[in-house]
C-alpha cells in the first residue's frame, strides 16, 4: 500500500514534464462518468440528511490518477476534493485508491509534493477532459483562485528539506490484519495455490474501516469476495495524512487465502456426508413426498415413511461420498447445510435429500503403522473420537476398493482374450475356462446355496437381501488363482495354495477349476457362496466371526450332498451325486474329505476343543492350508453339534450362530453355552469324528 502512493507522488511529479495526450475518445469519457458517479455513489451514499453526491467536476487528470470535486447536498452543503488513482483499460474503469478531503488540505499536500495544482500554469502538462477543461476554467474564475503555490523541490546541500514531500501524502498502512474465513464452498474446492482477493477499503479519519468493495477476485468466487470483505473488517489501520492532517482516504489490500501446501497435490482427497433422504424408484413415491414437503411435514417424518436400500450405502449416519451415485455425490457437495435438493437420479433410484453435515478431510499418508489424514472442511461433523473413527472407517474402504481394483485389473489381464463375462444376478462371472454351460450352472449352484443358507439362518437372525454386486472369478490355472490371493494379501511370497476364497471385504469370490481338470468346482464354490452369504446377509457390520465356526459351517454345507437337480441336502454325507452338464458326467462325493479327514486324525490326533475354538484368525493353527487339520475338525464339530448326540445340541448350536452374527462369538461364549463340562462334549466329539 505505501508503494502505491509512492508511485502516486513520483506520477505526479512526473507530469510535470512530461506532455500527455490531450485525447479522450467519448465512449471512454462516458464510461468514466458513469463508473465514476457509482464511486462516489457508493463512497458516499445518500443519507436521512444528506443527498447523493452531487456538482461533479473532474478538475485535473494525471496518468492513473485524477482530482474530483464534489458536493454533498446537506444543510448547509458540504464541498470535498478527491485525489483518486484510477485503473483504467479495454473495458475496465475503477478507483484503486485515493484521498477525500478539503480543497485547500489537497491543494497544500499537492504543494509540498511539487505536484500541480488546480489553475496551474501552463507548462504544468495536466490533462483534463475537453468539456472538464472550459469548466475548470470557470470554476476557477468564478472563484478567484490565484496562480498555483511555489514548488517545493530541496536543494542537493539540503537534504532535510525532502520531508516536505516525504509527508505532504502519508497512506493509510495496516497496523493488524486477520486472516479471512475460508468459505465452505471455497474449502470443499480444495485450493492447491493461494487465492487473491483484491478489496478497496474505506477508511475514516481515524483510520476506521468501514464499507469495502472488491476491485479484483477469484471467478468463480467460491464465497471468497464476501468473507474477504468481512475480514477487512476486523483489521486496523494508521489513518491517512495529508500535509500534515489526518484525512479520510480509500486503500487497496490484499486479502489472502493460503491454499493447501504443494504437497498436497499428492494427498487422496474424500468426503464424508450425513443427510436424510427420501429413496425410491417409484416416481409416485418420490410425487407424494414432494407434496408432503411444500405442504410442510418435516422432512425426518417424510423420509420415515420410505425404506430403500441403495447399492453401497445401508444408510450409515455417515456416508462415505465414493458409495453415492455421481449426480447424487454432486448435489450434496454444491448444497448448504439444511438445504433439501432433489428429486436427483442415480442408479435406477430418485433420491430427495436434505443436507445436514459435510466433512472433507485428506489421506497425507499410507504409509506406516496407520494412515495419517488433514480435516480440510467439517460442519456439523462427528464430535470427539466419533470424526476419527468415521474418517478410519472410510480410510479402509478406500484401501479396500483400491486393492480390489488392482485384483479386478490383474485377473483381466491373466485372464486376457480367454475371459468371459457374464451377468447372473448379483452376480457377474469371469471365467477364462468354464464353457457358458457350466456358467449358468454355477449361477444355479449359488441360488441352492442361498436358499439352504437362508434356511439356516432364517429363525436366528433378520438376513439381509443381497443387494450389492459380487464377483465371481474362475481361474484355469492354480497359479492364477494363487497369484490373485498373494496380491490381495500384499504377499509375494509363494504361500500355500487355496482350493477357494472369498474376500468379504472385497465381494470377490474365486476359485481355480485346475484341480477338477477345467471343470467346476461344485463342493468348494458352496463353501465360498456360504461365506459370501454369510457376510453379505447376515453379519452385522465389522463383524468378524471366528474361523471354526465360519470355516466349519462353510464346509458343512459344501461337503454335503447336492442332487441332479442342484439342490443341497444339509448335512447329508452318505450319498454321492452325478450332475450331467451337456453330455459332461460330473459326481461328487461328499465323503472324499471326509476321508481324508480320518486320515489325519490316524496320523496326528484330534484337535483339542480348547484350542481349535479359541484359536484366532491369526493363529498359527490355521496357516497349513484349507486341507489341513482345523479345517476338518472345524466341519466335524459344526457336523456333531447339528446332528450327533440325537440332537441334544442342536439348539445351543443355533443360539451360538446367533452370538456369531453379532460378533459375540469364541470360546467364552461357547462354554457358556455348552459348559460347563467341556471336556465330556470334546470326548463325545471326537468319539462321532472317529466314526463318520
Amino acid at each position: 500500500m505505501p508503494g502505491m502512493f509512492s508511485r502516486m507522488i513520483a506520477l505526479l511529479v512526473v507530469a510535470l514534464v512530461a506532455p500527455i495526450d490531450r485525447q479522450y475518445p467519448d465512449e471512454a469519457r462516458q464510461n468514466r462518468d458513469e463508473a465514476l458517479k457509482e464511486f462516489l455513489a457508493w463512497s458516499d451514499p445518500a443519507t436521512e440528511e444528506c443527498g447523493p453526491p452531487g456538482k461533479l467536476k473532474v478538475v485535473r487528470r494525471w496518468p492513473g490518477f485524477i482530482r474530483v470535486r464534489f458536493e454533498r447536498p446537506c444543510n448547509p452543503p458540504v464541498p470535498f476534493d478527491a485525489l483518486l488513482e484510477i485503473r483504467e483499460g479495454l473495458g475496465v474503469w475503477q478507483v484503486h485508491g485515493g484521498y477525500i478531503a478539503s480543497r485547500s488540505s489537497l491543494d497544500r499536500a499537492l504543494a509540498m509534493a511539487g505536484g500541480p495544482v488546480p489553475g496551474g500554469a501552463a507548462g504544468e502538462h495536466s490533462v483534463l477532459w475537453p468539456e472538464d477543461e472550459a469548466q475548470a476554467d470557470r470554476t476557477e474564475k468564478d472563484e478567484g483562485e490565484a496562480g498555483p503555490p511555489s514548488s517545493v523541490s530541496p536543494p542537493p546541500d539540503n537534504p532535510g528539506a525532502g520531508t516536505s514531500s516525504a509527508a505532504a501524502m502519508v497512506p493509510a498502512r495496516a497496523l493488524h490484519r486477520e486472516d479471512p474465513v475460508v468459505p465452505a464452498e471455497a474449502s470443499r474446492a480444495r485450493l492447491f495455490a493461494p487465492v487473491r482477493v483484491e478489496v478497496l477499503v474505506d477508511l475514516s479519519a481515524d483510520g476506521t474501516p468501514g464499507r469495502a468493495r472488491i476491485l479484483r477476485g477469484p471467478q468463480p468466487d467460491l464465497g471468497m469476495r464476501r468473507s474477504a470483505v468481512e475480514a477487512t473488517r476486523r483489521w486496523r489501520f494508521a489513518p491517512a495524512i495529508l500535509a500534515g492532517e489526518k484525512v479520510r482516504s480509500f486503500a487497496a489490500v490484499e486479502v489472502v487465502f493460503a491454499g493447501l501446501p504443494p504437497e498436497s497435490l499428492g494427498w487422496i482427497h474424500r468426503a464424508l456426508f450425513r443427510f436424510d433422504a427420501v429413496i425410491s424408484a417409484d416416481d409416485l413415491v418420490i410425487g407424494n413426498a414432494l407434496e408432503r414437503l411444500r405442504g410442510g411435514d418435516p422432512f425426518a417424518a417424510v423420509a420415515a415413511g420410505v425404506a430403500a436400500t441403495v447399492e453401497g450405502w445401508g444408510g450409515a449416519d455417515w456416508v462415505p461420498a465414493a458409495v453415492l451415485p455421481p449426480p447424487v455425490r454432486r448435489a450434496l457437495h454444491d448444497a448448504a447445510i439444511g438445504e433439501v435438493i432433489g428429486p436427483v437420479e442415480g442408479r435406477g433410484w430418485k433420491f430427495l435429500l436434505r443436507k445436514g453435515g459435510e466433512v472433507y478431510y485428506a489421506i497425507r499418508s499410507l504409509s506406516g503403522d496407520e494412515p495419517s489424514y488433514e480435516v480440510l472442511h467439517e460442519v456439523n461433523g462427528p464430535s470427539g473420537g466419533a470424526l476419527d473413527y468415521e474418517i478410519r472407517r472410510d480410510i479402509e474402504a478406500y484401501l479396500l476398493e483400491s486393492r480390489r481394483r488392482a485384483y479386478v485389473n490383474e485377473a483381466a489381464r491373466l485372464m486376457g482374450i480367454r475371459g468371459t463375462r457374464k451377468e447372473i444376478g448379483r452376480l457377474t462371472v469371469h471365467s477364462d475356462v468354464l464353457p457358458p454351460a457350466e456358467i449358468d450352472m454355477l449361477g444355479r449352484v449359488v441360488e441352492s446355496a442361498v436358499q439352504a443358507h437362508q434356511q439356516f439362518w432364517r429363525d436366528l437372525v433378520p438376513v439381509r437381501p443381497l443387494s450389492q454386486q459380487i464377483l465371481v472369478y474362475a481361474f484355469a490355472r492354480q497359479e492364477d488363482h494363487d497369484r490373485l490371493h498373494r496380491l490381495w494379501a500384499g504377499s509375494r511370497s509363494p504361500g500355500s495354495s487355496t482350493q477357494g476364497e472369498y474376500i468379504p471385504s472385497s465381494r470377490i469370490l474365486s476359485f481355480p477349476c485346475e484341480s477338477m481338470g477345467g471343470h467346476l468346482p461344485v463342493p468348494y464354490l458352496i463353501h465360498e457362496a456360504i461365506h459370501m452369504l454369510n457376510y453379505e446377509r447376515v453379519y452385522a457390520e465389522q463383524t468378524v466371526a471366528s474361523r471354526w465356526f465360519e470355516e466349519g459351517l462353510a464346509s458343512y454345507f459344501g461337503f454335503s450332498r447336492i442332487d441332479t437337480r442342484l439342490r443341497i441336502s444339509a448335512g447329508d454325507i452318505d450319498r454321492s451325486a452325478i450332475l450331467n452338464v451337456e453330455g459332461l458326467r460330473m459326481q461328487f462325493d461328499p465323503r472324499t474329505e471326509i476321508r481324508e479327514h480320518r486320515r489325519q486324525l490316524e496320523q496326528r490326533g484330534p484337535l483339542p476343543l480348547r484350542v481349535l475354538v479359541g484359536a484366532g484368525e491369526s493363529d498359527p493353527l490355521w496357516g497349513s492350508g484349507p486341507s489341513s487339520r482345523p479345517y476338518g475338525s472345524s466341519w466335524s464339530l459344526v457336523h456333531f453339534l447339528l446332528h450327533g448326540a440325537k440332537g441334544t445340541h442342536r439348539q445351543a448350536f443355533m443360539n451360538y450362530a446367533r452370538l456369531e452374527a453379532n460378533g459375540r462369538g469364541g470360546l467364552e461364549a461357547f462354554a457358556g453355552l455348552f459348559g460347563p463340562d467341556l471336556d465330556a462334549l470334546e470326548a463325545s466329539w471326537h468319539e462321532y469324528e472317529a466314526g463318520l
